[in-house]
């Protein structure tokens, strides 16, 4: 704090001040840049209605898209397996967050993310059968985010989050002489994830252009079925869908606002 040229109290921002040690360390860094600085430094009160201080609540809110690599499951049935097909998974993540209060620099991010991701796999049997899964996946949890690198037009920022999860499959089994049976597995869980965004900056007016990518570790889950089976194709000892644990990646591209 200082004093305006009419007498009245002003203020110097943090970042403009060069504290005068009157000691060795004033020969490594100037005490001034210019022999004559013409830039008066204080701010008088009331601010103008433009300058520009960092918003205390400042909102993100995004929608993507995602692309991953497949979950693997297996279920014992009686018969041999001699095809298997894993399509990719596909989904949508929301996020929305808000600026922590303490961060001056806007980086530092916090809020919630719900995801919902789904792939499908074909199964062929040495009889002659086939089996059609989709697995879904239903999620919600905290989400945190911190601009590791920024300026005015890009943004690199790494995120983590851990979710719990919904994961929900149907499996429809497709006999020989049109026999069709389908069942549905269920199991809850617990799903974290870390990766990071590349983000351009107002695209469009408050609105960004965000590529990521991230890992997600998934955990060994058994999903149990809403009903006993009918066929005698089902295993009725071990009459559950082994989702396996393991490390999958995910490519995402969308769009988040800013407000």
């Amino acid at each position: 704090q200082t004093l305006s040229k009419d007498g009245f109290p002003a203020f110097i921002q943090a970042k403009y001040v060069n504290v005068i040690y009157q000691d060795n360390r004033e020969a490594t860094k100037p005490v001034a840049r210019f022999e004559v600085d013409p830039t008066d430094y204080r701010l008088e009160e009331p601010l103008p209605e433009d300058f520009p201080l960092s918003d205390k609540d400042k909102k993100k809110a995004a929608f993507l898209l995602t692309l991953g690599t497949h979950s693997k499951s297996s279920y014992a049935f009686d018969d041999t397996i001699i095809e298997e097909d894993y399509a990719n998974s596909y989904g949508v993540n929301l996020l929305y967050m808000t600026k922590v209060d303490y961060d001056l620099f806007d980086r530092f991010y916090f809020g919630t993310k719900i995801g919902f991701e789904n792939n499908n796999v074909d199964l062929g049997f040495a009889s002659g059968t086939n089996v059609k899964q989709s697995l879904g996946r239903y999620s919600i949890g905290p989400h945190i985010s911190f601009d590791i690198y920024k300026t005015e037009k890009t943004r690199l920022t790494a995120f983590s989050n851990i979710s719990v999860t919904y994961h929900r499959a149907y499996l429809t089994y497709e006999g020989l002489n049109d026999q069709l049976e389908e069942r549905a597995f269920s199991a809850w869980g617990i799903t974290p994830e870390i990766g990071a965004m590349w983000q351009w900056v107002e695209v469009i007016p408050n609105t960004d252009l965000v590529l990521g990518a991230n890992v997600v570790a998934q955990q060994r889950v058994e999903m149990t079925p809403s009903v006993e089976g009918v066929g005698s194709y089902w295993n009725t000892e071990q009459d559950v869908l082994v989702m396996e644990s393991g490390l999958r990646s995910t490519f995402t591209i969308g769009i988040q606002a800013r407000y």
